[in-house]
């Protein structure tokens, strides 16, 4: 009985661990919320400046004063003069914001897992230019499909409508591909109409299949 009572923990020292642990646990879940906001923070101040000559440089918009812009890029911090800069993104400063003229579209990946909408400035090299919120972004127009008044007709775009076969093993899905959503192919299949697909359980055959 005495080796049992000497091996019982006592009520202040149960106390002051669980008090301990507690603050621990909080401190963790403070420098989580502190690490979440500080990437969200991040993003939102990312920009792209371009210059005269179609070149630019991404990065994290530090500061911007009439003379020179402060970015954090992949080399670092650097100091760049405002002439001859305009700027796309978000926190971009006004009087430097690039101004498009171009439509507002939706490009989303021909697997369907990934969605940007932005104004289409230009198609070079095989690649949609776009304007976004988080400055330029490049897609390539074979791996993209465009959705929105103004796409161009183009790469994936000019491909769906027609016929294709989907197969998984012993089963074949025969129809016309209408388009590619969230992960899945949309098809338009006979004495069925539309349907979805999910586009990792089956490959895809024919000129239309993206």
């Amino acid at each position: 009985m005495e080796n049992i009572m000497q091996f019982a923990p006592q009520p202040h020292r149960v106390a002051t661990l669980g008090l301990r642990f507690a603050r621990q646990c909080c401190f963790v879940v403070a420098m989580l919320v502190t690490i979440a906001g500080s990437a969200v923070a991040q993003e939102a101040r990312m920009v792209t400046l371009k210059y005269d000559d179609g070149d630019g440089i991404s990065g994290e918009l530090i500061e911007a004063n009439d003379q020179v812009v402060l970015l954090k890029g992949s080399v670092g911090l650097v100091t760049i003069p405002v002439e001859g800069l305009s700027c796309i993104g978000q926190a971009c400063p006004a009087a430097m914001r690039f101004v498009s003229t171009g439509p507002q579209l939706t490009f989303t990946t021909t697997d369907g897992s990934v969605a940007v909408t932005g104004q289409l400035i230009e198609i070079a090299n095989d690649q949609y230019v776009l304007a976004t919120n988080l400055g330029e972004l490049r897609l390539n127009v074979d791996g993209a499909i465009c959705s929105g008044d103004g796409c161009p007709l183009t790469g994936s775009q000019s491909q769906f409508g027609g016929d294709v076969v989907l197969t998984n093993g012993a089963t074949a899905i025969e129809g016309k591909l209408v388009g590619v959503e969230d992960g899945s192919y949309i098809m338009e299949v006979p004495n069925m109409g539309a349907i979805r697909v999910n586009a990792a359980l089956f490959d895809c055959s024919g000129e239309s299949c993206p």
